[in-house]
């Protein structure tokens, strides 16, 4: 059997009806050939994935991984799997246009020696409006596709080999042997921003992502990410979030920027449990300033003599306030489980991060004169906070940070 040059690996989990139309559009364009391999990862499906992928296309190679791996452990077990000396990762709800691989590849062939990946172009799924062009990290790790949901008429695409801070994990294309030699994708991130983790960490060793338009598919956004639930996504987006800071700013940005990270989160966290979660007007309660100073709080109830207290107060017309915040609420919950897994995480990320500024050749400051990290008020409360002279002192002064809102990064709904 010949060895193929290319991979493509696509990742599934409970995701029959996109795989069908990802596969079917993959065929079209003419793969799976005698030099590529189309790799299916059955990340632990109960819907038939597998046995369908083996009755209608025989021809794809089938990896079961027996469970929900998720998405960053699930593309290492494929990457580590596939045959190809290149690499290529796409989303199974996606469906590329003719001549996206050889595109993408080409590409990366072409491409300057210092060049580690190259990253495509993805649509809307109506092909009318922006998915993906480039990132845009904010300074405390999360990052934005930037110009998402604009219609295509109004952005203005960028040349092929256009330099970009990191690749989309859902239409790329690296050499296996890079990719698992610089540490792929982190495990522990799951799903959500383990591509711009990878993306820095390369650039720190003096590795690029270059941009190539010609490289085209459309996404159904969000369409996978959904069956993980909205709360879910929320804590492995900030867990994440801060994970991505942590391990990738050196040693003398990350000190001077921490005090700023460390209060957004906590300043986030403490929003959502005050405006979110039943009684969490409590937490605005100062028992020493307010004129009316409240009794000290019983003990919670727990489960059910929770619902049942609450039920109580509430036919009897006595304030949420005073039966304390409802940590459970789901958002609330998201918000400090992920502020829990950083506690708890933070002697593994260190340990990543010593291992980064061990092969870093870059300084980040270096990097953040390319790619200015942004203040982008996503969230309730951060206008105020960034809006504050006491924050703004808490920035270094000769760090360049863009003020952004966040419809200079991206459109909204019916816009």
């Amino acid at each position: 059997m010949s060895v193929p040059g290319v991979s493509i690996v696509v990742l599934s989990h409970d995701g029959r009806d996109h795989l069908a139309t990802c596969l079917a559009s993959l065929a079209e364009d003419g793969w799976p050939a005698r030099d590529v391999e189309v790799v299916v990862v059955d990340n632990g499906s109960t819907d038939g994935t597998a046995s369908f992928v083996a009755a209608e296309f025989p021809a794809v190679r089938l990896l079961p991984a027996g469970r929900n791996l998720g998405f960053a452990p699930g593309v290492r077990f494929g990457a580590e799997a596939s045959r190809g000396e290149t690499l290529v990762l796409l989303n199974n709800d996606t469906r590329v246009a003719k001549g996206w691989l050889s595109a993408l590849v080409s590409a990366l062939d072409g491409a300057p020696g210092d060049v580690a990946a190259v990253t495509g172009r993805i649509d809307s799924w109506d092909g009318t409006k922006v998915d993906y062009r480039d990132t845009l990290l904010t300074f405390d790790g999360h990052a934005f596709q930037k110009d998402f949901g604009r219609p295509l008429s109004q952005v203005r695409d960028d040349p092929p080999g256009s330099p970009r801070l990191a690749p989309c994990g859902g239409n790329m294309a690296m050499r296996k042997e890079t990719f698992l030699a610089h540490g792929g994708f982190d495990d522990d991130f799951f799903a959500y921003l383990e591509d711009v983790d990878l993306g820095l960490r390369l650039a720190s060793r003096g590795l690029a992502t270059a941009y190539e338009p010609r490289a085209v598919v459309r996404h159904r956004s969000g369409a996978t990410g959904e069956a993980l639930g909205i709360y879910n996504r929320g804590f492995l987006i900030e867990k994440n979030a801060f994970a991505t800071f942590w391990k990738n700013v050196d040693d003398e940005l990350r000190a001077a920027l921490l005090p700023a990270v460390l209060l957004t989160f906590l300043h986030r966290t403490e929003r959502i449990l005050r405006e979110t979660a039943p009684g969490g007007g409590a937490l605005a309660i100062d028992p020493y300033r307010d004129r009316e100073r409240p009794d000290e709080p019983p003990s919670p109830p727990r489960g059910f003599r929770r619902r049942a207290v609450r039920a109580l107060a509430r036919l009897l017309g006595v304030p949420e306030s005073q039966c304390g915040p409802d940590l459970a609420s789901p958002h609330a919950l998201s918000s400090l489980r992920a502020l829990h897994r950083i506690a708890v995480d933070l002697p593994r990320l260190e340990e990543k991060r010593r291992e980064n500024e061990r092969l870093r050749t870059v300084p980040t400051r270096a990097l953040f004169a390319r790619f200015p990290p942004a203040l982008v008020p996503t969230y309730p409360g951060d206008e105020e906070l960034f809006s504050s002279d006491a924050f703004r002192a808490l920035l270094p002064r000769d760090l360049d940070l863009p003020r952004l809102a966040l419809s200079d990064v991206m459109a909204f709904p019916g816009r």
